[in-house]
């Protein structure tokens, strides 16, 4: 998860994989992310194969509510069942 975001957590994941692999011809790997520095991963990976898949961007509106909610779960549930019963599909 957001191996773009350079963290000891992932740093150490990926050395562990990057030894892991030779020994396992079974595992495959696969490091996906949207803003990932595909060129680097690949050099450190022993120039592994790249994807790429087209994306879309779709358009996000934002609504605030007056006031802080009580109970910002049932009022979530609330606003999906909302928009899930008044908005047309997409």
């Amino acid at each position: 998860d957001e191996a773009h975001e350079r963290t000891l957590q992932t740093d150490v994941l990926m050395g562990l994989l990057k030894e892991v692999m030779p020994r396992r011809r079974d595992l495959k790997l696969v490091v996906m992310s949207a803003t990932l520095d595909t060129k680097a991963f690949q050099r450190y990976f022993d120039n592994a194969p790249i994807m790429k898949v087209p994306g879309r961007t779709h358009p996000v509106e934002i609504f605030y509510t007056p006031s802080p909610e009580r109970d910002y779960v049932e009022a979530a549930v609330r606003t999906v069942l909302q928009i899930h019963a008044c908005e047309e599909p997409g």
